[in-house]
């Protein structure tokens, strides 16, 4: 078995090989968007990646889970008041976030010029430079002026929706899926299930969902992972810490992390059938589980037993 060594070192050489990934997150409401954002950073960070986040929506969500206080954002830089650099500012973790809606906004509704465009995506780029995964928070209004857009094909941008269960879930994460495929043109995408109650549920409502995009919009997608509906993912947004720190030794923190370590890597088939291996097992233990059970699925994904 690699040692967290190993695959942080691993996962370093490959950023420097390919450049800083691009995971554009996007999500309708109530699916639980920007607890995944920051859940998956921080899974990310523990696993050694430099991580920033672009935070494109409005309010104090995201900000809060990584204990952000942010004096200046993407505004300030567009109106030549501070450098990008200067406005990104570190969270918990050593997560690096980019307070970037009021800014967008404002690009959005002035339809900002071409020069004022390139000269964002130069900063954007530049910044890229220090950091091994950019994680987009998005939010589809600002449509054109995103950040994943701002840099087009200048690396591998992946994008990735947050969808729950239920045929209103399904119909409204249906409609997303057709709004980005007719504003770039986008063909696929990779989905996680989050507040996922069993396996069965979870497999269905990815499969109609998967069928119909296909069907209908030419649109493949693959599934990335299931988060688990789990009181301790509750708990830890109560107090402001991503789950992967508050409980690390919790089934949706473990499902995190697998999904962080995986994404753009394993095939849907695989992602289900280790979902549902831990399905079983959470099936199995309604109220908890023993550290014989977590030490089995935190060494089949190279996570450190917690210590108690």
């Amino acid at each position: 078995m690699r040692n967290n060594g190993d695959q942080a070192a691993g996962l370093r050489a490959m950023q420097m090989r390919q450049g800083a990934r691009i995971i554009a997150v996007n999500g309708c409401a109530g699916a639980g968007r920007t607890s995944v954002v920051v859940n998956l950073a921080a899974a990310l960070s523990q696993h050694g990646e430099r991580v920033l986040v672009v935070d494109e929506n409005l309010g104090r969500t995201l900000n809060g889970l990584l204990g952000v206080n942010a004096r200046y954002d993407l505004l300030h830089f567009l109106q030549h008041e501070k450098t990008l650099a200067q406005v990104v500012v570190a969270g918990s973790g050593g997560i690096a976030v980019l307070p970037a809606a009021r800014g967008l906004r404002v690009m959005a509704r002035a339809q900002a010029n071409v020069r004022e465009q390139q000269r964002m995506s130069a900063s954007l780029l530049a910044l890229l430079d220090n950091y091994d995964t950019l994680l987009v928070d998005s939010a589809t209004e600002v449509g054109a002026v995103g950040a994943a857009q701002q840099l087009g094909g200048k690396g591998k941008c992946e994008k990735c929706l947050v969808m729950s269960t239920g045929a209103e879930a399904i119909r409204a994460t249906y409609t997303l899926i057709k709004r980005l495929h007719e504003q770039d043109g986008r063909n696929d995408f990779q989905v996680i299930i989050n507040k996922a109650h069993d396996q069965a549920a979870a497999s269905a409502a990815f499969d109609n969902l998967r069928v119909t995009a296909r069907r209908y919009l030419g649109v493949f997608l693959e599934l990335a992972g299931v988060i688990p509906q789990d009181g301790k993912l509750a708990r830890a947004t109560s107090r402001a810490k991503p789950v992967v720190e508050a409980y690390p030794g919790s089934f949706s923190a473990l499902a995190f992390r697998r999904i962080a370590i995986s994404l753009g890597q394993s095939k849907s088939s695989q992602r289900e059938d280790e979902m549902a291996q831990l399905f079983s097992l959470w099936g199995q233990q309604p109220v908890g589980y023993t550290l014989a059970v977590k030490r089995i699925i935190g060494e089949a994904l190279c996570i450190p037993t917690p210590v108690r």
